[in-house]
């Protein structure tokens, strides 16, 4: 499940809409087709897994609790394996791996040893359209 946007980020052209919608925005945020097998694929080699979802406050301060909501909706209440923050290359380590759709949090996150995988999308140029799948790359 990808709600890494900082691929993206253009200031206020870009997160004005977000901003107006607040937790509306991330609350009703189109789960993509693939985040299921992604989470099975995950689920099947560790029990040890997060969610890492970047919090964009300077530009949509309601992004933090708009993500929860999305993420409790898609994964119930109980799910509690997340971290929202930007610094996601504080948690790389020699035994962790990263899944992300921004070439700028895979390198930082190799570049404090952990390993990284970009997670090809429409807005990093790793798919032609949205209805490529991503899943044969990952």
């Amino acid at each position: 499940m990808s709600f890494q946007t900082s691929g993206l980020v253009g200031g206020h052209e870009f997160w004005e809409p977000i901003r107006e919608r607040g937790e509306l925005f991330w609350e009703e945020l189109r789960v993509l087709p693939w985040a299921d097998e992604l989470i099975r694929l995950v689920s099947s080699i560790t029990d040890d897994w997060y969610i890492l979802t970047a919090g964009q406050p300077k530009y949509a301060p309601r992004s933090y609790s708009g993500k929860v909501n999305c993420i409790t909706r898609m994964l119930g209440n109980d799910f509690d394996r997340f971290f929202i923050g930007t610094h996601k290359h504080v948690l790389a380590n020699p035994y962790t791996i990263l899944i992300d759709d921004c070439l700028e949090n895979v390198d930082k996150f190799e570049e404090h040893g952990g390993h990284a995988i970009e997670f090809p999308t429409v807005h990093n140029g790793g798919l032609l359209s949205m209805n490529e799948t991503p899943m044969n790359w990952v």
